[in-house]
């Protein structure tokens, strides 16, 4: 099996997130792990996930909340967020968002397949890019692997 991305839902509407699921569990790229808020840093800290995909309901779950604390949590990685219409009226272009790109539901899956590979894609070229592998983050950029003693170039 070849190695495929790992993609992260953090969900609150349940019948978006199963047909979201099933379409990008189609593609063999891609491994998706749902999580609700509450175990959000455990899945974070014990996988490795390109991708962010925050699913939100305003009653339920507040993704710009979630998409602040992955921040200041260290999430460097492109968060991606499905708001609602009434969510979108709040984002201001103006302010820095935690999140790599807002996409407004409703929304056709190829946009959404579309962000995905396009922020995959540029956070590959980033400086900030680091893959965690085990207890050690690797940093192609920089050419540099790090444990917790130690920086290795």
């Amino acid at each position: 099996m070849s190695s495929s991305t790992k993609i992260l839902l953090i969900n609150s509407d349940r019948d978006l997130s199963e047909a979201l699921i099933y379409q990008l569990s189609l593609n063999d790229e891609y491994q998706i792990i749902e999580s609700g808020e509450d175990n959000v840093f455990t899945q974070i800290n014990n996988n490795s996930f390109k991708i962010v995909i925050i699913n939100s309901q305003s009653s339920k779950l507040n993704g710009h909340n979630v998409a602040k604390k992955l921040r200041t949590g260290g999430y460097k990685n492109p968060i991606i967020m499905l708001i609602t219409h009434s969510d979108a009226s709040n984002v201001d272009n103006n302010l820095s968002i935690e999140g790599n790109e807002c996409i407004t539901k409703p929304f056709k899956y190829p946009a959404l397949l579309k962000s995905i590979e396009l922020q995959l894609r540029q956070f590959g070229k980033t400086e900030d890019t680091q893959h965690n592998i085990g207890s050690y983050v690797f940093k192609p950029n920089s050419k540099v692997l790090e444990s917790k003693n130690k920086s290795i170039r």
